[in-house]
């Protein structure tokens, strides 16, 4: 024996065997490629996790039983199915859960995903100050806090001793007259046009055309475009001149001064284009400079579009205490805002941070805000202020002592920048109202001005009138480089009102109902944009005149919705930060905007496939009694003979996806078919009532769900055949488990859920719930084989009375009380079928329903769908929903130089204290770029709670995994323990927190909330893993960008009246199944935001028709690459960096021209490459978006 073993290791039969162990290799790697990547996602149940026989049989039942339905590759054990041919209805043995669209179209996605390309991983740019690093290090607890001032010896010692020095420049002071008007917050958008805002603008054509020297601002397009609609021709030319010669300065040029916090990337966009276009159209100018003095905090990514749109500096206002001392100390208050990925600094812009808290007169001039008040000489009789008993007007004999005791302000101001340069604003909310205004207070200044300018070898000042471009101007002239800022500058505190931190968190969660209805009018003005663009250009160029005509009348509806849905990105709109009668009245123009934005729809829809926009064609199955009311869905009864109820689903995204689609119906025997002619398997839910306080499944209505494939950017018409009982294809009648429910039928048979806890599961993920409670206790990824430990958690903080209201944030987390309250039990149901299965709990105040899918991708397969309502009726309170996981996400806190005084010299000491380690999670940036959030201890809850619009998550890099949840609205997001994600889904207050809306927040609606789950494993390799503040370990996954596109922009489904009087119903039934409007995909890290149709100013822009020029602008995602290959190009193009594939063309119209632009279509001066002949020549790179006006034939 052993001779014939050692044989066996001769280098000959060593070859031997080696060769045969690759073959087997090769043999079981095919074998997995071609039979171990099928999808089988079996529609198993939940199993309730026993260990006795009888919980065995019971899973055994569900899944034989459900086996022998059906199985997802379309085969059954007990029938075979068949298919009914489009053209002949010859039957064929195939059912199809979830067919995919034409065949014609390439489908990048899965060489994407077959090859594992990923981006190339960009330089790491390491800016002077990096928000991220520095903020926990902030002076959050000086004793100078109380005194409401900044101002100190360091400050005083360094302003004297500059003054005095030769060295030092020339004082120099730009005076800014300004004046904030709300469009909309103490009274609704028209009442302060009618009352004040109008005023203004008469005033200040008026005033400036008489003080030549006098300058002015203006930002909120919004009322300028009425006030242009209702002024005379001559006062048009007038405020036209004084724009051109440059006195009247148009600012940022947004249809609002947009927030920052819970505006989503598309609106913030979409609102400065609409101001933008309109400032261009009817004033023939770009702004250059931006002013953006009260939204609550800034966030980075407005600074990158308003450098994509043409402008080179911007003023901002409302930032942290901390960070105003920060800057103060170092002065650094003029700084370059350059984004983490940008490490070329070529989207970097010049931005100054007004050094004092806000804008009005009393804070701007200096520090010290009793002495500002001598410089604001309103007085009007009958007025009180608080500059009444201060200020006196200037005169001969005492225009030495003011101007000297202004200079003062000034000049400390001015020493807060080594340039020795300050920008002071003239102006508050909703100044200069009344002409005697502008007389006082140009009558008074110019008096000071000109006695400090005449007497410059004495002052060594130069005092005027001037605008912010004024002042960009002048610094650029000085030699003084800023520091380059990356990060953002949430969450924004304020100490001014009485001397304490006050946290202005509160907004991002305030009035969830009004910011869940405003992503949902996003999503449907977006999708009227991009088909309207469509159906206008095909009725162009095959000239189809009565389409044409009714298309420029939908084109008035569509400017309507746009400019509706832009006013709510105003920064007291969205955030729900104004009085209740105001807030109803943006919910009544969102709903507008919405109901506009669905006609247009439905306009453009039936003029491509059915050549007719005003037939009536389509129709909708939800209906909204008023703003305020939930959706209801219309039961589909089929009416007509044929028993068959056409469908036409709009897909707005660019890539292929699948999307659930749920209809109400009124019979249980339903079958649905394809575009292409295909059963699609379809599933059959009870519809649950509960309004009598028990869970009854109703006997009249049922709820349809099926799983669309969908082409890019596509309509695509499916059927929806009433059957009988025994039809052949018929959707299946889910399982329903429950102990309370009641049913008068037998369509679905009841079953009691089995004692342990319940387990929902498919074939890639494993998810676990408390028997009792229905929350989620474990997620397990079934192919990479991990398992987080999770506890899912509803409950509620007491609120601090007069510090927590629409804007501040002060929950007493002591006062914490569970929901449900423990040891009561929740009224739980199970449904599950082939497409879904379902765990529902009720509980008042909470609605709670976890989803996980059984057919699609493997991302949707991966997930856990969450939906969730909350109705408060007269509870007050802030109600959170928290996941507390076992991740360890944590990051080491460091810190950093500080100022001290030492013999009464200002110097600055590096410190470091021993690293500790802090909670650490991670929020999204407007839907745009991702931010690092650490926990600081010392600032609480309230000032841990960061903004989230689209994501947030925590990950462990010790394990690779991260844990993440999407959402579809704005909302608060904290981490204040490592592995934990908490957000308020809900606020209620009777107390005002005294920052000016002057009443609490009680009209509460219930609000459904929706989010994704996901766990992932993280890549990139080890060879690639960068350091632990590198911004490239913590970019969202591209699976992670793809489900919340999906969930943000959900596909739309419209019925078809095939009936409708004076439309053939040979016309209807011809029509095509699938429109594609374009030949192929775009990469899978390439996001088309909009395409937007331009008006046409050729003759006169205020007639609102729409032009053959359209903006296309798409977004090259930034991503982190979970695959271990770091370095090829990304989703399978050719050129990386373009984002369209080769040959990709519209379908069905052509285009005569392409050209770049500016982000708003306003610039288009930026030809350096010439026309654009293919839309694959459009390139970028990561994060950045790209402008493109179309012209077409």
């Amino acid at each position: 024996m052993p001779v014939k073993l050692g044989s066996l290791f001769k280098p000959r039969n060593v070859r031997t065997i080696i060769l045969l162990l690759v073959l087997i290799t090769l043999v079981f790697a095919l074998y997995q490629l071609i039979l171990g990547s099928a999808s089988e996602t079996g529609p198993t149940i939940f199993v309730p996790l026993e260990t006795n026989s009888r919980s065995h049989k019971y899973q055994e039942k569900i899944v034989e039983t459900l086996n022998q339905i059906t199985k997802l590759d379309g085969s059954s054990k007990s029938r075979p199915h068949q298919q009914i041919s489009k053209k002949n209805n010859v039957p064929s043995t195939e059912l199809n859960l979830i067919p995919r669209y034409n065949k014609g179209f390439a489908s990048a996605a899965a060489k994407y995903e077959k090859d594992g390309r990923c981006p190339k991983s960009q330089i790491l740019f390491r800016p002077d100050i990096d928000a991220t690093e520095f903020y926990p290090d902030l002076e959050f607890d000086g004793d100078w806090i109380r005194g409401k001032e900044y101002w100190n010896s360091f400050f005083e010692q360094r302003y004297k001793t500059a003054k005095n020095s030769n060295k030092t420049p020339p004082l120099k002071v730009f005076v800014v007259p300004h004046s904030h008007n709300d469009p909309g917050w103490l009274k609704t958008f028209e009442d302060y046009y009618t009352m004040q805002t109008r005023h203004v603008l008469d005033n200040a054509v008026e005033k400036l055309t008489e003080f030549k020297n006098m300058t002015f601002l203006w930002s909120e397009i919004s009322f300028l475009s009425k006030w242009w609609q209702d002024t005379h021709p001559r006062k048009r030319a007038l405020l036209k001149n004084l724009v051109k010669e440059g006195r009247l300065e148009i600012v940022t040029g947004g249809w609002v001064m947009t927030d920052e916090s819970t505006v989503n990337l598309y609106s913030m966009i979409d609102q400065l284009i609409e101001g933008q276009q309109w400032v261009k159209m009817h004033l023939d100018v770009v702004p250059k400079t931006s002013w953006s003095v009260d939204p609550f905090g800034h966030g980075s990514v407005l600074p990158y579009l308003l450098k994509n749109s043409g402008i080179d500096g911007m003023v901002i206002q409302r930032i942290h205490y901390g960070w105003k001392k920060w800057m103060m100390d170092r002065q650094s208050s003029d700084f370059q805002w350059v984004q983490r990925w940008d490490a070329a600094n070529k989207h970097g812009i010049l931005a100054h941070n007004a050094p004092f808290d806000i804008y009005s007169i009393k804070h701007s001039c200096g520090p010290q805000p009793q002495i500002c008040l001598n410089f604001d000489f309103k007085s009007i009789t009958g007025e009180y202020s608080e500059n009444s008993m201060i200020m006196q007007p200037i005169t001969k004999n005492n225009v030495k002592e003011k101007a000297e005791l202004m200079l003062e302000q000034y000049g400390r101001t001015a020493s807060l920048f080594p340039h020795n340069m300050a920008l002071i604003s003239l102006g508050d909310d909703f100044r200069f109202v009344q002409q005697i205004e502008w007389d006082q207070q140009y009558t008074n200044y110019m008096q000071l001005f000109n006695y400090i300018n005449s007497h410059k070898e004495y002052y060594n000042a130069e005092v005027k009138f001037g605008t912010v471009a004024d002042y960009f101007d002048a610094l650029r002239d000085t030699n003084y480089v800023p520091l380059k800022f990356s990060g953002d500058f949430h969450v924004y505190s304020d100490i001014f009102s009485d001397g304490r931190p006050a946290y202005w968190s509160g907004y991002y969660s305030t009035r969830p109902f009004w910011k869940k209805f405003h992503r949902e009018v996003e999503n449907s003005v977006r999708g009227a944009e991009i088909v309207f663009t469509f159906a206008n250009i095909l009725a162009n160029q095959k000239r189809l005149n009565h389409s044409q005509q009714v298309l420029t009348r939908v084109y008035e509806d569509l400017i309507v919705a746009r400019r509706w849905l832009a006013l709510f990105a105003h920064h007291d709109a969205c955030t729900g930060t104004s009085k209740a009668n105001t807030m109803t009245d943006y919910g009544n123009k969102l709903l507008e905007a919405f109901t506009l934005s669905k006609r247009v729809q439905m306009n453009s829809i039936e003029t491509i496939l059915y050549g007719n926009p005003d037939s009536g064609i389509l129709t909708t199955d939800l209906e909204i009694d008023g703003f305020g009311e939930q959706p209801k869905q219309i039961p589909i009864a089929f009416e007509n003979p044929s028993g068959i109820k056409k469908v036409v689903v709009y897909n707005t995204l660019t890539r292929h996806r699948y999307q659930l689609i749920t209809f109400v119906v009124t019979t249980p025997h339903i079958e649905v078919v394809g575009p292409s002619g295909e059963f699609i398997q379809a599933q059959l839910n009870p519809v649950l009532d509960t309004t009598s306080g028990t869970m009854r499944l109703s006997a009249d209505v049922f709820e349809l769900s099926f799983l669309a494939s969908l082409a890019p950017l596509s309509l695509s018409v499916f059927q929806i055949r009433k059957s009988t009982p025994t039809g052949e294809h018929n959707a299946i009648h889910a399982q329903v488990y429950c102990k309370a429910c009641t049913s008068v039928h037998g369509i679905f048979e009841i079953n009691e859920i089995q004692t342990g806890d319940i387990q929902l599961n498919n074939d890639k993920i494993q998810v676990l719930f408390n028997r009792n409670s229905g929350m989620i206790m474990s997620m397990t990824k079934v192919k990479e084989n991990i398992t987080i430990a999770v506890n899912m958690k509803f409950g509620s903080y007491s609120s601090v009375n007069f510090r927590s209201g629409a804007y501040l944030l002060m929950p007493d987390v002591q006062s914490e009380h569970e929901i449900p309250f423990p040891n009561t039990h929740a009224k739980l149901i199970i449904i599950s079928g082939p497409i879904s299965s379902e765990l529902s709990l009720f509980h008042d105040p909470l609605l709670l329903s976890s989803k996980i899918l059984h057919a699609g991708d493997n991302r949707m397969l991966e997930a856990v769908y969450i939906q969730n309502q909350v109705d408060l009726k007269e509870h007050n309170g802030e109600i959170y929903m928290r996941f507390d996981t076992d991740l360890k996400s944590v990051s080491k806190v460091r810190v950093h130089e500080r100022p001290v005084e030492v013999d009464d010299i200002p110097i600055i000491l590096e410190t470091e204290s021993d690293p500790t380690h802090q909670p650490t999670f991670y929020t999204d940036q407007g839907g745009f770029t991702v931010e690092k959030r650490i926990k600081v201890p010392k600032i609480k809850y309230e000032g841990n709670n960061y903004p989230v619009n689209t994501m947030a998550f925590v990950q462990d890099d010790a394990r690779k995994q991260r844990f993440t949840i999407l959402v579809d609205r704005s909302h608060g997001f904290s981490s204040m323990k490592s592995g934990r994600l908490e957000t308020l889904v809900e606020r209620r207050t009777v107390y005002d927190d005294a920052r000016g809306m002057g009443e609490g927040v009680t009209d509460n609606r219930p609000t459904t909330s929706n989010y994704v789950i996901m766990l992932e494993k993280l890549g990139p390799s080890d060879k690639v893993r960068h350091a632990e503040h590198d911004y490239r370990n913590y970019q969202p996954t591209l699976a992670a960008h793809h489900n919340s596109q999906e969930l943000s922009y959900p596909a739309f489904s419209y019925l078809v009246n095939d009936d409708v009087a004076g439309v053939s119903s040979q016309k209807v039934s011809s029509a095509v199944e699938i429109f594609p409007f374009l030949s192929q995909e775009i990469p899978c890290d390439a996001h088309l935001i909009n395409l937007r149709t331009v008006t046409d100013s050729t003759y006169n822009p205020d007639l609102n028709f729409p032009s053959r020029q359209a903006l296309l602008i798409v977004q090259k995602l930034g991503y982190l690459c979970t695959s271990n290959d770091g370095e090829k190009p990304g989703c399978g193009n050719s050129n990386p960096k373009s984002l369209f594939y080769p040959q990709t063309k519209f379908n069905g119209i052509t285009v005569k021209s392409m050209s770049h632009s500016n982000l708003a279509g306003v610039d288009h001066n930026l030809n350096t490459k010439g026309l654009i002949s293919n839309l694959h020549d459009i390139t970028t790179e990561p994060y950045e978006i790209s402008t493109v006006i179309v012209t077409f034939s």
